[in-house]
């Protein structure tokens, strides 16, 4: 069985430790990518496959947030899965079925989050490769 490729755009340090440690509990087999910046992440898109990608939307302090990285996704690639994990009050600044709709997000993830919620969602997404 292949690895299953997730890269995921996170700013924050301790996000990046739980969901790193969370993924892990979920999958035998990974290829796990974790950058902090949009340039990064494009990037590594660019260079790899990835299966799914987890994008924050608001990076603090940066002028390329993680919509860019979105967008720029989806003039290459309409069908891979991209999960936005977003706070709640960063909500405010999109209209998420909206910006769902348009770039074909599949799921909205909210912080704080919960191992069980990674869990039910993801195995939606890739069923049979998840413990």
């Amino acid at each position: 069985m292949d690895k299953i490729k997730i890269l995921a755009l996170e700013d924050e340090q301790f996000h990046k430790i739980t969901f790193f440690n969370w993924l892990k509990r979920l999958y035998d087999d990974i290829d796990f990518t974790m950058v902090s910046t949009c340039r990064e992440a494009i990037k590594k898109y660019d260079q790899h496959r990835y299966d799914i990608i987890y994008v924050d939307l608001l990076l603090q302090g940066q002028i390329e947030q993680g919509s860019d990285l979105i967008k720029y996704i989806r003039e290459k690639n309409k069908d891979i899965i991209i999960h936005i994990v977003s706070a709640m009050e960063n909500e405010s600044i999109y209209d998420e079925k909206e910006f769902s709709k348009k770039y074909r997000i599949n799921r909205w993830l909210k912080k704080p989050l919960y191992f069980k919620d990674y869990y039910t969602y993801i195995k939606k997404d890739l069923g049979n490769n998840i413990k």
